[in-house]
């Protein structure tokens, strides 16, 4: 699967009576109607790194214990794009099944979610990093994310099928009537734990030869009690606390932000991290590293088999954002491909963690032999996604 290729997605409403409910500006913000028209008339394009990073840490089943430990991470990211890589293809920027596949249920709610959090990010205006997971509870709940847009809070419930049917499946009619059912429920709740003031349904259709298809539906509003600000560090918080513990688990700054309590964050204000005048350095030290434009990519490599590495990173601008306090004000427009990249690393120089997959790959190569440790070279296609988070895959050349 080329991590750095595109999915065409269609938008459209459910029914005349959920675009009337949408367009309503006593509703939603008038931003937001304006982006979603755009959407529903131009269509939308997903980047598949964006698709795969979306799957990976804003599902359903992901719970507080999904991820405790660095090995855990990385199994699950080689796993996840196995799996997918597995039962999905992309075709002339459609995304297809693979013949004599039938992916499980969880494979198509993570599809879903996916490409709901893509979509709606794209309406209300966030990126990837500013959701997070409604746990399970014993009420109906909107099981699936929670992001805070300035002084107001979304809530998304997304859906996923698959159907070569023409139109609307009868498994996007259950769809349908399970999201009414529950928001029936959240809003006869006057004391539900996680309310918010704006709620969009996303059911998302994949059929084989055709763009997928996001139906946009309206459940209603209760209105977030709460402090919006704090709730949008919170979630930016856990959400990038993986991929520091992921590339340096042992640095500072990983231990700082980990342990940090979002309930006294101060924007602008630096951490107290003894690296602070150039946090990036200290931070990508022993790490893979390479030049794009004016930003240092950094990061960590998974190997995946034959010649082939799977690259988790971060840019210097978000290590900056996070260690000078400027974590609520990061953004980026649009995800970045870099294609064909090339770089030499000192193989010497590398982190105990970094050498032990390089170790992997030469256990799984026999005539790797002729390896030049002092001067492993790379090459592939990486993917910098809107919250500053590169992934890509490599070849190791020799």
């Amino acid at each position: 699967m080329d991590l750095t290729s595109s999915i065409k997605i269609k938008i459209a409403y459910y029914d005349k009576g959920h675009q009337t409910l949408l367009e309503n500006s006593n509703n939603y913000d008038p931003d937001f109607i304006a982006n979603m028209k755009a959407l529903v008339e131009d269509g939308f394009e997903i980047s598949v790194s964006d698709f795969v990073l979306n799957s990976l840490f804003h599902k359903k089943q992901v719970n507080s214990t999904k991820y405790p430990d660095r090995d855990s991470l990385k199994s699950s990211i080689s796993n996840t794009i196995e799996n997918m890589t597995d039962y999905l293809d992309i075709k002339n920027n459609t995304l297809v099944i693979k013949k004599n596949c039938d992916p499980t249920v969880e494979n198509r709610e993570r599809i879903g979610e996916s490409f709901a959090i893509s979509v709606i990010s794209k309406i209300i205006g966030v990126i990837d990093a500013d959701w997070d997971i409604i746990p399970v509870l014993p009420e109906k709940a909107f099981d699936f994310i929670y992001s805070s847009t300035g002084a107001k809070v979304t809530q998304i419930e997304a859906k996923g099928c698959f159907s070569n049917e023409k139109g609307k499946s009868s498994s996007i009619c259950n769809h349908k009537k399970s999201i009414i059912d529950k928001k029936r429920s959240v809003r006869n709740n006057t004391t539900h734990s996680y309310k918010a003031d704006y709620y969009y349904g996303v059911i998302t259709k994949i059929s084989n030869g055709n763009k997928v298809t996001c139906y946009l539906l309206d459940p209603p509003t209760s209105g977030f009690e709460g402090d919006s600000f704090k709730l949008k560090i919170k979630n930016r918080l856990k959400y990038y606390s993986h991929f520091l513990n992921l590339i340096a688990p042992t640095s500072e700054l990983t231990k700082i932000i980990i342990n940090y309590d979002s309930d006294i964050y101060i924007d602008n204000e630096p951490l107290h991290y003894k690296y602070i005048s150039e946090p990036y350095n200290s931070f990508f030290h022993q790490k893979i590293t390479f030049q794009f434009a004016n930003e240092i990519i950094g990061g960590s490599l998974i190997f995946q088999k034959d010649n082939f590495f799977i690259f988790i990173g971060l840019t210097s601008s978000i290590i900056n954002s996070i260690a000078l306090g400027k974590l609520a004000s990061f953004s980026k427009t649009r995800t970045e491909t870099l294609k064909n990249i090339e770089f030499h690393i000192d193989g010497y120089n590398l982190s105990k963690s970094e050498q032990e997959e390089i170790e992997k790959f030469i256990e799984a190569n026999p005539h790797s032999s002729r390896l030049l440790l002092n001067q492993i070279h790379f090459s592939g296609d990486i993917s910098i996604s809107n919250s500053g988070v590169a992934i890509g895959i490599l070849s190791l050349n020799y």
